[in-house]
């Protein structure tokens, strides 16, 4: 009898030392990742677990915050060409 309570509280050692393995890895490689990124102001995507960097509007229209936006020129639209007809000879 001894030696099935070794065995299972053996078991249970083996059991405990592998949930702990588990979280940690768990913690390791989805919170810890997350929680880096979101403390240096980035935003994390979940479908492709990438840390993105926020880009400001600025950057992209090259406008200056709070500066008033051009005003755009109406341009002059051009009359489309007219196509040639070219009529190919006839046999008779």
């Amino acid at each position: 009898m001894k030696s099935n309570i070794n065995r299972i509280g053996l078991g249970f050692l083996i059991a405990f030392f592998v949930i702990s393995g588990s979280l940690l890895a768990y913690d390791v490689f989805f919170v810890w990742p997350i929680k880096d990124c979101e403390e240096h102001g980035h935003w994390w995507d979940e479908q492709d677990r990438v840390c993105a960097v926020p880009v400001p509007l600025s950057v992209i229209t090259g406008r200056h915050v709070g500066a008033a936006p051009k005003p755009i020129a109406p341009q002059p639209v051009a009359a489309p060409a007219a196509k040639a007809v070219v009529q190919s000879p006839t046999k008779r």
